[in-house]
């Protein structure tokens, strides 16, 4: 994971936005596989998947 910081600064220097992603995400050659298509395309199984592991994390908090 990346954390990457940006936005302005408070009064005591710390930035307004804060987000983590994946390293892949910042990769160039990840990337460079990646197809810009004009309709999305995914698996329902995927999805399905995506959201049990969604439920998990819940969950566990």
């Amino acid at each position: 994971m990346v954390c990457v910081e940006g936005g302005q600064s408070d009064s005591q220097g710390a930035s307004e936005l804060r987000i983590v992603v994946p390293e892949w995400m910042l990769d160039e050659v990840a990337c460079m596989q990646m197809q810009v298509r004009e309709k999305p395309q995914i698996q329902l199984q995927a999805i399905l998947q995506l959201r049990s592991l969604v439920d998990q994390l819940q969950l566990d908090e």
